[in-house]
């Protein structure tokens, strides 16, 4: 009940962008609707580590190793409108990831702090200081707050709002979780919690349970998936699922139930896809093993005491799927899973099937982390 109340009070927002909905999205690829990579040209002067959309679609965020964060405008051929960087910051500055908030007022950001004058002869590079998050207001570009609290590179950033008060919550190289408290304006911290388990040597990303209001999320740490609640990895809506699992999906993700139809609905589940990077025994950051994602179902419990359940559907591989680097990110649009690759390519799997549908070949060789395609209709995924 305390979910149901608060998936109402704080609905989703993960499906803004899909296949299903009237944003224009990749819906069929053969023969007759191939992908064409689209002209524009978003670069920068080293690796762009990551990206962000803007909740209006209309602006594109991207970090980089340079210690800038560049804003590209998507409904103008993607022109650079604007770099954020603090030129406060004496040491050297390295943004990973990061996520517009307070209506696009906003920017929040972090990564890598190297000392300018210390080298580490163990990493091969300046010695690593503390890592904070940084704030950054779009319109003026300036740093307006700073966080501290990680001791190494920070992985990933998520801004959410939980039973009326706003967090970040973010993870990061050190091995910690951290949750955020602000206050309204997202700038001012009120108070901050790490979220320790006493296991984890490093946490990559987190991803919210879908119609939980944000109480639960899932995060990948070190080998494992793990389950938390955020009092105390990538969500999809499989468009392709086996028919009866779809009706059951639509009957959880109804809100117009009374509460005896609640009570005996069947229990409400989501799928997700994970990428693991593989233990390396070539060298050079290479496998002798191929890649791996892997479509999960989590079901929820729907009884007091109940457990999640987590099953494993389906795998998505190819010999030639290489993406061992924790900084590269999947992505999908419920029917389509865009995979990249260390070699510059993008491997897009079927969803329903686990075909590979194409190979996507238009960097040169390094890791992919930003693309744009044109299927019947441009989509910006």
């Amino acid at each position: 009940e305390t979910v149901n109340s608060l998936s109402k009070q704080y609905p989703d927002t993960f499906w803004r962008f899909h296949a299903d909905t009237e944003y224009p999205m990749l819906d069929i690829i053969n023969q007759d609707h191939s992908l064409t990579t689209l002209s524009y040209h978003i670069s920068d002067q080293a690796a762009i580590a990551g990206m962000t959309l803007s909740p209006d679609g209309t602006i594109l965020a991207t970090f980089s190793s340079v210690g800038a964060v560049k804003l590209w405008d998507v409904t103008n051929e993607f022109k650079m409108v604007r770099r954020l960087r603090d030129m406060s910051e004496d040491n050297i500055e390295e943004f990973y990831c990061g996520q517009f908030v307070d209506s696009q007022e906003l920017l929040v950001a972090g990564g890598k702090l190297k000392d300018r004058f210390r080298w580490s002869a163990q990493d091969e590079d300046n010695h690593i200081l503390p890592c904070p998050v940084k704030i950054f207001n779009i319109e003026t570009g300036h740093r307006v707050s700073q966080l501290e609290g990680h001791a190494e590179e920070i992985l990933c950033i998520k801004a959410l709002t939980f039973k009326e008060e706003h967090y970040y919550i973010t993870t990061s190289q050190d091995g910690y979780i951290i949750k955020w408290c602000m206050d309204n304006d997202w700038i001012t911290l009120k108070e901050s919690t790490r979220m320790e388990d006493g296991i984890t040597c490093m946490a990559f990303t987190v991803s919210f349970l879908p119609n939980t209001g944000n109480k639960f999320f899932l995060a990948a740490c070190d080998g494992h998936l793990r389950l938390y609640d955020f009092e105390d990895s990538l969500f999809v809506r499989w468009l392709d699922a086996p028919e009866q699992e779809q009706e059951q999906e639509q009957e959880a993700y109804s809100s117009n139930k009374n509460e005896e139809q609640q009570q005996q609905q069947q229990q409400q589940h989501a799928w997700f896809i994970s990428r693991g990077a593989e233990m390396c025994d070539v060298g050079e950051g290479i496998s002798s093993i191929p890649n791996t994602c892997t479509l999960h179902k989590l079901t929820y419990p729907n009884v007091r005491g109940g457990k999640f359940q987590l099953d494993q559907v389906k795998k998505f591989s190819h010999e030639d799927y290489h993406a061992n680097s924790w900084l590269v990110k999947i992505t999908s649009n419920g029917r389509y899973l865009l995979a990249p690759t260390i070699y510059g390519q993008i491997f897009v799997f079927n969803m329903s099937s686990g075909q590979l549908t194409a190979i996507l070949k238009e960097h040169e060789d390094g890791s992919v982390k930003i693309y744009t395609y044109k299927s019947e209709m441009e989509a910006m995924l």
